[in-house]
């Protein structure tokens, strides 16, 4: 199953996230957008997630696809939140690099 999807919605989650005050990282640490910019960084990264599935396996799969991973990737998220808060901030970029990179690949 391709993961680009799950990887954007990781990245999108991940910037949600960031937006808000108790799940931010000290400043300094890792370079976080500001909360309002963070959040439609998030939400463009969800849809951009949906979209993605949607383009590979058509639109009845596709959303079931989208949506399943985008699940997964909150589940990840918040299990790495739980163990490492500032490794799960960190794996967002590399992750949204590699999506891309897979999108671009295939």
């Amino acid at each position: 199953m391709p993961f680009e999807a799950g990887l954007a919605a990781y990245a999108g989650f991940a910037a949600m996230a960031a937006a808000m005050n108790r799940h931010r990282p000290r400043p300094g640490r890792i370079p976080l957008p500001h909360a309002h910019h963070a959040r439609g960084i998030g939400a463009t990264l969800l849809a951009l997630a949906l979209l993605l599935a949607v383009r590979r396996f058509g639109l009845e799969q596709g959303t079931v696809v989208g949506v399943v991973q985008i699940c997964l990737a909150a589940v990840v998220l918040v299990l790495a939140m739980s163990w490492r808060p500032r490794a799960a901030f960190a794996l967002a970029l590399p992750a949204l690099a590699l999506a891309v990179l897979l999108v671009s690949l295939f």
